[in-house]
C-alpha cells in the first residue's frame, strides 16, 4: 500500500495526517454512498504536503478515480468480481474550498477534504457532493496546480482505496467505524440506532409511592381530605330520629309586656293555655308586673297559691317558676 507519493518532477509530497486510521481499515474499506443528502467520508481524507515554494499561490483538488471495470458483490470470504463494471462517469473534480494560497500556507496546516460527500444521486447538484457508482471500487485523487500553469500534478495514495456501497457489507468494518467516529456515538450500543425494536415507545419508570393512592384510603364523613376527587361518594351520619316521650311543648301565646301606668290600665292576660273541663278549678295569677329597674318579673299571685301550684303538677300541665 502506497502511504506517501512524492513528484519526481517538482518534488512535492503527499501523505495522510491520519494515516494510522486507514490502516485498519486497509483493504477493505467501504465507504456509504447515499441517495438524498450524500454522507461524509470516514477516514477523512487529510493530507500534509510538503516541497512547495512558500512564496507561490498554489491550489488543490480532488476526485475520484474508478479502479477498474468490475462490478463486485460481497461473499462470506470477501468481495469478488460479479460482472462487467457501469458506464464510467465522467470526473468530478472539486477545488479546495480555500482555493489559491501561498505554498508556506498550505504547508502550515493538513489540507483537509472532510466537507465532501459522495452519493449515487444522478441529479445531485450541490457543491460538496461527488457522484459515485456503488459496487465499484475507488481511489481517491489529490491534485496540485501552480498559479498560472495549465498542468497538474496528481498523487495517489493506494491505502486510501474503497467500495462504494449502499451499506456496509463487512460487520466488521462498520463496528470499526462506529468505534472511530465520534459522530457515530448514535450507533454504539448505549446509542439510540443500536436499539432494534425502533418506534416503540419506551414506558416510563413510575417513582414509587411513598403512600398509598388517594382511592384506596378510607374515606370517613368527619375526616374528607381537600384532594379527594368530586366524583366521590361521601357517607354522611343519618339523623337520629326524636324519641316518642320527648314532645313539643305547647305554644305560648304572646303576652304584651309593658309597663302600666297605672293598674286600672292592665289588661287580665292568661299565662297558660286553657284547661280542659276534666281539670279542676285552677285560679291564675291576675297580674304580671314588671320591674324595668332589674328586670325581674314577679307575679302577684292571690287566691289560693298553694291550691294552684298543686293543682297544675297533677295535671301535668307544663309550667315555668319564676322566682
Amino acid at each position: 500500500m502506497t502511504t506517501t507519493a512524492t513528484s519526481t518532477v517538482s518534488g512535492i509530497s503527499v501523505s495522510l495526517s491520519n494515516q494510522e486510521q486507514w490502516e485498519k481499515f486497509y483493504p477493505h474499506t467501504e465507504m456509504v454512498v447515499t441517495r438524498k443528502s450524500g454522507r461524509l467520508l470516514f477516514p477523512h481524507l487529510k493530507y500534509i504536503l510538503k516541497g512547495l515554494d512558500e512564496d507561490t499561490e498554489y491550489s488543490v483538488f480532488l476526485h475520484f478515480e474508478r479502479i477498474d471495470n468490475w462490478k463486485y458483490k460481497f461473499l462470506s470470504r470477501g468481495w469478488d468480481k460479479w460482472t462487467e463494471g457501469d458506464k464510467k462517469l465522467p470526473i468530478d473534480m472539486k477545488q479546495h474550498k480555500d482555493e489559491w494560497k501561498c505554498g508556506r500556507d498550505w504547508m502550515k496546516d493538513p489540507v483537509s477534504f472532510d466537507y465532501i460527500k459522495i452519493t449515487n444521486n444522478t441529479e445531485a447538484k450541490k457543491e460538496n457532493e461527488i457522484l459515485l457508482q456503488s459496487m465499484h471500487r475507488y481511489l481517491p485523487v489529490i491534485s496540485i496546480q501552480k498559479k498560472g500553469g495549465m498542468e497538474k500534478e496528481e498523487f495517489r495514495l493506494g491505502i486510501t482505496e474503497f467500495m462504494a456501497v449502499t451499506t456496509y457489507q463487512n460487520n466488521s468494518i462498520a463496528s470499526l467505524k462506529v468505534e472511530l467516529n465520534q459522530h457515530a456515538s448514535g450507533f454504539r450500543q448505549t446509542g439510540g440506532h443500536n436499539n432494534k425494536k425502533r418506534g416503540i415507545k419506551r414506558p416510563a419508570e413510575a417513582p414509587p409511592l411513598s403512600s398509598p393512592p388517594l382511592a384506596a384510603r378510607p374515606v370517613t364523613p368527619l375526616t374528607v381530605l381537600s384532594t379527594v376527587p368530586r366524583t366521590v361518594q361521601l357517607q354522611y351520619p343519618s339523623v337520629r330520629p326524636v324519641p316518642q316521650w320527648i314532645q313539643p311543648l305547647p305554644p305560648i301565646e304572646s303576652i304584651p309586656i309593658g309597663r302600666p301606668e297605672n293598674k286600672e290600665n292592665q289588661m287580665e292576660q292568661p299565662v297558660y293555655p286553657p284547661v280542659t273541663s276534666n281539670m279542676g278549678s285552677l285560679n291564675y295569677p291576675q297580674f304580671m308586673d314588671l320591674d324595668s329597674i332589674n328586670n325581674v318579673v314577679s307575679w302577684e299571685m292571690n287566691n289560693g297559691m298553694e291550691q294552684w301550684k298543686n293543682d297544675v303538677e297533677y295535671v301535668m300541665i307544663p309550667h315555668y317558676w319564676f322566682n
